[in-house]
Parts: C-alpha cells; sequence; structure tokens
C-alpha cells in the first residue's frame, strides 16, 4: 500500500506542480484565468452531450482520491496525519459536492461558466493537496 501511497503522491505533486508555481510566483490568478478560459471552451464544445464526457472524469477523479486518501490512511500510521487526513477528507467531500452542484447548475443553464469555479477554494484545495502529499511522503 506504501507504493500506491508514493505513486499517487508524487503524482499529485507533479499535477499541481504548475498551478502551485505560479501560486507561490503570486501569478496564481492569471493562471486560474487561463484555467477558466480553457474550461469554458471545453465545457462549451461538451453541451450538446455532458454526462458522456463528464461522468468517466468525475468517477475517475473520485477514484484516484479514495485510492489517494485510503492508501495514506493504511501507510501512514500517526495518529496527527491520520487527524489530518481525516479533517482533509470531510473538506474534499464538501468541495467535491460544491464542484457537483456547479456542475449540474451550469448544463441545467441556471449558473455562468465563470460562477462555477470557486478559485480561492481551489487554491487552497491545491496547497492542502499539496502540504499533505510532502508530509505523507516525508512520515514514510
Amino acid at each position: 500500500m506504501q507504493v500506491i501511497f508514493v505513486v499517487l503522491a508524487i503524482l499529485i505533486l507533479l499535477l499541481y506542480s504548475p498551478y502551485l508555481l505560479a501560486i507561490f510566483r503570486g501569478r496564481g490568478e492569471a493562471f486560474e484565468n487561463l484555467l477558466q478560459a480553457e474550461m469554458s471552451e471545453a465545457l462549451a464544445v461538451l453541451l450538446e452531450n455532458p454526462w458522456r464526457t463528464l461522468l468517466p472524469i468525475l468517477a475517475a477523479a473520485l477514484i484516484f482520491e479514495a485510492g489517494y486518501f485510503i492508501s495514506a490512511w493504511i501507510s501512514v500510521n500517526l495518529w496527527g496525519f491520520r487527524l489530518f487526513t481525516s479533517g482533509f477528507i470531510l473538506f474534499e467531500l464538501f468541495h467535491v459536492c460544491l464542484l457537483i452542484v456547479s456542475l449540474f447548475r451550469y448544463i441545467r443553464g441556471q449558473q455562468e461558466i465563470e460562477s462555477m469555479i470557486k478559485w480561492k477554494l481551489e487554491r487552497f484545495c491545491a496547497l492542502m493537496f499539496s502540504a499533505h502529499a510532502i508530509l505523507g511522503l516525508l512520515f514514510l
């Protein structure tokens, strides 16, 4: 299980690294604007049949996060890290639920794409995931 955790933690750090670099350089908002523009284009194309593409993406993301958290819990047997992991799991459940509700609203035409992503929350998630992954790797 430790190997799975290490692989997933490294993947998280690699995937978040461009965003983290932008945040640390004080250019987080510019990077988020670029992501927003890309997402707007992608979702505009998907409006014909959004669930055909979005459901597999959501499922893969949820499986990845579940695998990460389960492997972190099993791999690092420290009560402080487990407490941090538990709190982070609850926070991520809240975050994912907000995203799914926003996505439903967008597809129904009840919400603009610009307000779908809460960028301050996304920035916090990126920092928390990275801190959690680094701490987990250090504690192994």
